[in-house]
């Protein structure tokens, strides 16, 4: 048997000094001491050195690229612990491990290399896989790269520079002037917050490029937002989510998924930028103004520091010689920011005087078009094709599914209807209580069992009471029923622990229960069929505390199979059709979405990522003077509906929407050129 070649350096016996520098040129040049180097950069980049010649039993990957390869392969060596992995820093490494590689992984900004013999010998290229190149600046819209005269211009955050400073600065306005540039209006004026849009659809066809399922992918990553530390230095979790990409076509057995968990993200040590506060309210995330500087800790600056600092190294410079290509090619958004940072005159302290818009019912209200009027600020989260969404609910419920299902977004369907009919993921038909949802969850796992199965219909047939209307022509026989539940439960089931996202919309406060066990059905007894004892059933009216309670508890039931689950509360505007109330039925309408809509705002204000969507403000403001029902006054007319999909689109489904053409090509030129900053700069010397 021979002995295993490849070379740990743990000691100061075994570590070949000579070996080290021969296979990094680089450290020689630099004339830095070889173990030093290990220790400090080496051991965490992957560098070896040889000390005979490989082994052949030995699966030998090198990873090429920018700085974004040696932390890809950290991970894929946590994946696969046996294979020999190099991640090559093109322009500072060597690259003479290819010669020798199983597999070689070349990141797509470097695609050219692959006709380079020098690099890649003939025998090597049947052998190469493309791996994707990061940039993303949808978390960091501010985020540009500048040069001064031939070089690039440092920041506090090194070559990273802001946008917004750097015009503060060439315009001649005082720090205190420049940071009140940061602001809502300006980042709209400026399209911050449609570079999420862009940067994804960039993102995800570079992932096409290297030959991965860009829109999975990208899907994957926005469940881990914000997923990077600055434009092109994603975290590590999303680096371990991209190797596990690239391997998934080979035939190597991966050991290990979501490395993050077992390794410190390397690219933490760099420049981390921080994701603004307006832009991390648009996209459903925490936001600060806390700039890291490149170092282990590295120094937190605020945004006064960061914009001091900026200002200091700026001043080396002559204004001429600075040159930052967006502000040139967007040269019209950018024209006098400052008038709309100007502070308007106040006349006394008002705690209210620096609040946005949306506080104010003059200016979001009064003040907009009924057509125009949008009650959503900050979506807890954000929805892409690539996430599995389900539905329950009552009838208003089906518009959304119907939205969904026609912008090609994932439906999940676990239980599909007749002729495609799959307006509910399971068919359970409308749930329109609480407690209805929360007993079909605790059916589904086991934890209860009705006495009731079945109902007798007028004509003869039997029916489902808990989903009475399922099958129009109804079951033949009771058993035929109870026939029918496994499967369907099972769906529920599957459907509670395979979608990211739920969405409910909950209608009613009124319900029917048995007084023997206290199950809850959709319809009264009597009015679609009979149960055996009508007598053995109540009418009751549910309180804000029983709703809430109930969706309390349906939460942490679900979320105990599925922690990961978002959820979207919505209440139905549609009006009681009856009440068995004795009040009139406007005033037990008026109630009955007046608790629905104050224990949903407390489930909301009490748990993390369970968001509510204000479709029954839309419909029911008097702002739109009743034109959003039809002439029943309770059926939602379609431009209710359209105008509540409209919002719905616009903050939930806001990756299928597109920016302005003019600014998505601005971006997608700025992408392309950022990117390769990284390559020229590199300074490739392709005869290593």
């Amino acid at each position: 048997m021979t002995s295993d070649t490849r070379l740990e350096v743990p000691t100061e016996e075994t570590f070949n000094t000579e070996g080290y520098l021969a296979a990094n040129p680089d450290v020689r040049a630099a004339g830095m001491s070889a173990r030093l180097h290990f220790e400090l950069h080496g051991r965490r980049e992957g560098r070896v050195q040889y000390a005979g010649p490989p082994d052949p039993r030995v699966t030998r990957i090198t990873v090429m690229g920018n700085c974004q390869a040696p932390v890809l392969a950290l991970c894929l060596r946590t994946m696969l612990p046996d294979a020999e992995i190099h991640g090559v820093h093109l322009g500072v490494m060597s690259t003479e491990t290819v010669a020798a590689s199983d597999l070689v992984l070349l990141q797509t900004e470097f695609a050219a290399l692959a006709d380079n013999r020098e690099i890649i010998p003939a025998r090597q290229a049947e052998r190469l896989r493309l791996w994707p190149t990061f940039y993303h600046s949808g978390f960091h819209p501010d985020l540009v790269y500048a040069r001064a005269g031939d070089g690039p211009l440092a920041s506090p955050l090194h070559e990273y520079n802001s946008a917004l400073v750097l015009y503060g600065w060439l315009r001649g306005l005082t720090i205190g002037q420049t940071i009140n540039l940061f602001r809502e209006e300006v980042f709209d004026r400026l399209g911050y917050f449609d570079h999420a849009t862009s940067a994804d659809a960039y993102l995800a066809e570079d992932f096409a490029r290297a030959g991965l399922d860009g829109e999975a992918l990208l899907g994957d990553l926005k469940r881990l937002a914000p997923f990077c530390h600055a434009v092109n230095h994603p975290t590590l979790a999303a680096l371990g989510r991209i190797a596990e990409a690239v391997l998934a076509p080979t035939d190597l057995s991966v050991s290990v998924r979501h490395v993050e968990r077992f390794l410190a993200d390397p690219l933490l040590s760099g420049p981390v930028w921080p994701v603004y506060p307006h832009v991390a309210d648009r996209l459903g995330l925490p936001g600060s103004y806390d700039f890291k500087a490149p170092g282990t800790p590295g120094r937190i600056l605020d945004l006064e520091g960061f914009v001091s600092g900026a200002f200091a190294l700026y001043a080396a410079h002559d204004r001429a010689a600075i040159q930052v290509a967006r502000l040139t090619e967007q040269a019209d958004r950018y024209r006098d920011l400052e008038d709309l940072a100007r502070p308007t005159p106040r006349r006394s302290a008002n705690p209210y005087a620096k609040l946005p818009d949306h506080h104010f019912w003059r200016r979001a209200v009064a003040g907009v078009a009924s057509a125009d009027l949008d009650p959503v600020t900050k979506p807890g989260f954000q929805l892409t094709p690539a996430d599995r969404i389900a539905t329950a609910g009552s009838c208003f419920a089906q518009h959304i599914a119907r939205t969904l299902i026609d912008r090609g977004f994932n439906y999940h369907v676990t239980e599909p209807g007749p002729g495609g009919s799959d307006l509910f993921t399971a068919r359970f038909g409308n749930i329109y209580s609480a407690r209805q949802l929360l007993q079909l969850a605790r059916r589904c796992y086991g934890l209860f069992q009705p006495q009731d199965v079945a109902w007798t219909r007028p004509d003869g047939r039997f029916v489902d009471p808990f989903r009475p209307q399922i099958e129009p022509d109804g079951y033949a026989s009771e058993q035929a029923v109870s026939q029918a539940l496994p499967p369907h439960l099972a769906a529920v089931r599957r459907m509670f622990e395979e979608s990211h996202l739920f969405i409910f919309t909950v209608g009613l406060t009124e319900i029917w229960e048995s007084t023997v066990d206290g199950a809850v059905f959709p319809v009264a007894p009597g009015v679609v069929a009979l149960p055996p004892d009508p007598s053995r059933y109540r009418f009751v009216n549910m309180s804000v505390a029983e709703v809430r309670a109930d969706l309390a508890e349906f939460i942490g039931l679900v979320r105990q199979h599925n922690p990961d689950l978002k959820i979207l509360l919505t209440v139905s505007p549609v009006p009681l059709v009856a009440t068995y109330e004795d009040r009139h039925v406007l005033q037990a309408t008026t109630y009955s979405k007046s608790a629905l809509r104050a224990a949903v705002d407390e489930i909301c204000r009490d748990h993390a990522a369970v968001d509510y969507f204000p479709s029954y403000e839309i419909i029911t403001s008097w702002h739109n003077g009743g034109a959003y029902f039809e002439a029943d006054l309770r059926s939602v007319a379609e431009s209710g509906v359209a105008h509540v999909m409209r919002v719905f689109e616009r903050h939930y489904l806001r990756t299928v929407d597109r920016p302005a053409a003019r600014q998505d090509a601005a971006l997608r030129a700025e992408f392309a050129r950022a990117s390769k900053i990284l390559c020229d700069e590199e300074a490739l010397d392709t005869g290593r």
